[in-house]
């Protein structure tokens, strides 16, 4: 970085910087908003500028790795353009998670649920847990100013199958100072990560009370 000459009691009243090297730019994304490039042989690589999955074809079906939900339904155009073009199966048979981040894992519901899905082995410590989505949907800043918001309180989302596990999830939210409102089952989760149309930082983008949540739902 250079500076223009300025007197010791004064400030330089602009900065010049180098500019930003071609390669630090990545790929154009083209009109749906990705960019799909070949890794090696059948291995393939797809980005919407800031996150990466990639997926590797074969002729039973397509092994993907990271579902980020920034990139969402493109993963599943990124594959049939590819599969399309080397003639082989779109359909997405396994889903390999890289680690729990929802910003790299959020879209694996978009996916059937019949996709084998593989993940830590840690996992298999946890023998009949409950999983419930939610505490998620607002950034602290938010959850710090809307606390105990009156007259009608903020809601707080949440996703899950199990009924009593919401429920208890739900009591925890009350209990917080924040309105309970549940999007559905863990299929639903999708819409509660970052930049999902629940989130604040996706569509929603800002916090709502139960009568607009409902709606919004």
């Amino acid at each position: 970085m250079t500076s223009p000459a300025a007197g010791a009691d004064s400030a330089p009243d602009r900065y010049d910087y180098a500019p930003i090297p071609r390669s630090a730019l990545g790929p154009a994304l083209n009109e749906q908003g990705y960019h799909v490039g070949r890794i090696e042989r059948n291995l393939y690589c797809v980005t919407d500028g800031v996150y990466q999955a990639a997926f590797l074809t074969t002729a039973d079906g397509v092994v993907l790795f990271d579902a980020p939900p920034s990139i969402g339904h493109n993963l599943q155009r990124a594959v049939d353009e590819i599969a399309a073009a080397d003639g082989v199966s779109n359909q997405v048979t396994h889903f390999v998670y890289s680690h729990h981040h929802a910003d790299h894992g959020g879209a694996a519901s978009l996916f059937d649920g019949d996709v084998v899905r593989i993940g830590h082995e840690e996992t298999r410590r946890l023998p009949g847990a409950r999983l419930v989505k939610a505490f998620g949907t607002l950034s602290a800043p938010s959850l710090s100013a809307a606390v105990r918001q009156e007259p009608e309180r903020a809601v707080l989302f949440y996703a899950a199958d199990d009924a009593a596990a919401g429920d208890l999830v739900a009591d925890l939210i009350r209990a917080g100072g924040y309105e309970p409102v549940r999007v559905g089952g863990l299929d639903q989760s999708i819409r509660i990560e970052m930049f999902g149309d629940l989130h604040e930082f996706g569509a929603l983008g800002r916090t709502v009370t139960r009568t607009e949540a409902l709606k919004a739902i």
